[in-house]
């Protein structure tokens, strides 16, 4: 047999309604999250189940409890109850805002701030002690999951993220760039794939950063290269790319480049209005135009 119940807590008097099979043997409660929270603090003693009424079918129960716990039910604050019933776990859009807003109010104290922190180094410390083997295994088991969405779903996420970026403020967003500085500090990256890059310039498509965020940029970057650091990186990002040139393969990426400038510069010419030549806009701005030798 099966049954609708409703478990109530004697002290607050919030309630949780379920289905469950009586058949089995032992003191129920209920399984809702809430609700185990709920009973860790008052203790079992405080809290009392009352049968509202018995199925001999399993769907007919589920089927009862969905027409008690729509979304107007687990919308109330008097219920424990966060996802829809016979629903089989999907909250929707009322549960995700309910959790939205709760793991906020806790990560804007200080305690929840050290719990997040604790969490980081714990998952850190995890995924580090974790074998390149089992990493691969996990990666790939992402990538699968995300393989099976399509562009339309993709670009949908992409669309969401972009938007809820965009609701920041400009403190909000450096707080936010700092936390993932501080998280990638002294980590060891191997060398990106192409597929790894494609997929990085593609999220990127279309952002287009103020100007004060590009002269932020640019401020952290002679900084950066102004230090002992910032030198040997810059040294060993030419002497990379000096190597990598070298190759075949990298002697066909130069050539391209140099079509591709080559190109430019030929469709984008300016007449000198000093000695009528046309040249390239490099040039240009270098010996001709105010810089002309024949400039009267």
């Amino acid at each position: 047999m099966f049954s609708n119940y409703t478990t109530i807590n004697n002290v607050t008097g919030k309630i949780y309604c379920g289905v469950h099979d009586e058949s089995l043997a032992g003191e129920y409660l209920g399984s809702g999250t809430c609700l185990k929270r709920a009973v860790k603090k008052y203790g079992k003693q405080a809290f009392t189940r009352v049968v509202d009424r018995l199925w001999k079918d399993q769907d007919a129960a589920y089927l009862a409890e969905s027409m008690i716990v729509d979304a107007e039910f687990i919308a109330r604050q008097d219920t424990y109850n966060i996802f829809l019933g016979g629903s089989g776990g999907d909250g929707g859009d009322i549960v995700r805002g309910k959790i939205s807003a709760s793991l906020n109010a806790l990560y804007a104290t200080e305690e929840g701030k050290a719990s997040a922190k604790s969490r980081g180094r714990k998952l850190s410390t995890t995924l580090k002690s974790r074998t390149d083997q089992e990493l691969k295994v996990v990666g790939d088991r992402i990538r699968s999951r995300l393989a099976g969405r399509t562009s339309v779903e993709k670009e949908d996420q992409i669309l969401k993220f972009k938007a809820t970026m965009a609701k920041k403020t400009s403190e909000e967003l450096a707080l936010r760039n700092r936390r993932i500085g501080e998280g990638n500090k002294d980590k060891k990256h191997a060398p990106r794939s192409q597929e790894c890059r494609d997929r990085i310039a593609f999220h990127s498509l279309g952002r287009v950063h103020l100007a004060e965020t590009k002269e932020k940029m640019s401020v952290a970057k002679r900084e950066f290269l102004s230090t002992d650091k910032g030198k040997a990186t810059h040294k060993k990002q030419i002497e990379r790319r000096n190597e990598f040139y070298a190759t075949d393969e990298g002697k066909v990426v130069l050539a391209e480049r140099g079509l591709r400038y080559k190109k430019s510069v030929s469709e984008n010419k300016i007449i000198c209005p000093h000695c009528d030549r046309s040249i390239g806009a490099p040039n240009y701005a270098r010996w001709h135009g105010d810089n002309c030798k024949r400039r009267k």
